[in-house]
This record gives structure tokens, sequence and C-alpha cells, in this order.
């Protein structure tokens, strides 16, 4: 009974592990000609805004991978050090998302095909609200490592969306948010794990 106990939570840790990986592999896929290659693509400037906004979110799916990690790696000890640090990060991203994508609409950017600018808005703000509601809930519920992880996981899923709109199948003309309500039934699975 115990070995079985022991083989569920070496398949969860490396699930967590796997799922951080997965999150930051989606962002990559999604901004590497936007953002994290752009040098080898013709693009416009990016403004410093923008560039902040990229390295604080960046630096969440980093910080994201490596307190999965280090849970494998049963160094819970730095895993609750380093958490000190990750709500720190996540009240930047709380403030800097939202600047962004008013800053963005402020200029027009927009999409054709999408809703206008002011309307697409909406979205990035319903975004980073349920990113600060799961985080400050998985916060609060660090004691309770069972719900902390999943809470953890479903706030580093909800910063995806952009990402997600970005890769081939969905951009151009296509709009994410419908794909991402129809994987809504999957989100109480998600939980159980």
């Amino acid at each position: 009974m115990a070995s079985g106990t022991v083989s569920d939570r070496s398949r969860e840790r490396i699930f967590y592990t796997g799922i951080a990986t997965l999150c930051a592999a989606v962002i990559f896929a999604g901004f590497f000609r936007t953002y994290y290659l752009k040098a080898l693509f013709a693009n416009l400037p990016l403004t410093p805004l923008v560039h902040l906004h990229g390295i604080v979110f960046t630096c969440w799916l980093v910080l994201f991978i490596t307190q999965t990690t280090l849970v494998a790696a049963k160094r819970t000890d730095l895993h609750r050090r380093l958490g000190v640090f990750s709500a720190v990060l996540a009240g930047v991203m709380i403030v800097v998302g939202p600047m962004t994508a008013i800053a963005a609409a402020k200029r027009g950017f927009g999409v054709p095909g999408r809703p206008s600018p002011l309307v697409f808005l909406t979205i990035p703000m319903f975004d980073i609200l349920v990113f600060a509601i799961l985080v400050a809930t998985g916060l609060s519920y660090r004691q309770r490592p069972d719900m902390h992880k999943r809470l953890m996981l479903l706030a580093t899923v909800s910063i995806l969306p952009p990402g997600i709109a970005r890769l081939p199948p969905f951009h151009p003309g296509r709009w994410t948010p419908g794909f991402l309500w129809s994987c809504r039934p999957a989100a109480p699975r998600l939980c159980e794990l």
C-alpha cells in the first residue's frame, strides 16, 4: 500500500512539473515571433511597458517551473522561501498586465476579424482578475498543499490565452475564447489531479 502512495506522489510531481513546462512552451510558441525571437522577424518596435510585461510574465512561468521542480525534488523549504517572491511577482503582474492592455487599447492595437480594441480589452482584464483571485486563494491555502498546487496551476493556466491565441491554429482570424470556452468541461478533471 505504501509503495502505491509513493508511486502516486511521484506521478503527481511529474505531472505538475510537466504541466508547468508545457505552459511555458505554449507561451514561447505563441510569442516567439513577436517577443522572444523578435529580432529574427521584421516587427514593429515594442514599448518599454510591453518589455516589462514580457519580462514579468516570463518570470512567473520560470518561477512556476522552479517551484514545481522544488516540490518534486522534495525541497519544500526552498519552495516556501521562494513563495514570498511569487506573491510579490503576482502582485506586480496584477498591475502590469492591465496597464499593458490599456496602453494597447489606447494605441488602437487590434487584429482584423477580432473585436475592436476597447471591446477586446475586457478579455485581458477578465484574465488578470481570474489570475488574481486564483493566486490569492492559492496563497491563502498554502498550508493545504492539495488545494494550493491546484489553485496555483489554474492561476498559471488562466494567463495562457494570449499565447494560445497566437498559435497557428488560432491566429489569425480565429478567436481563442471560443476554443477555451469549449475546453471548460476539462476543468473539473484538472481539479481532481
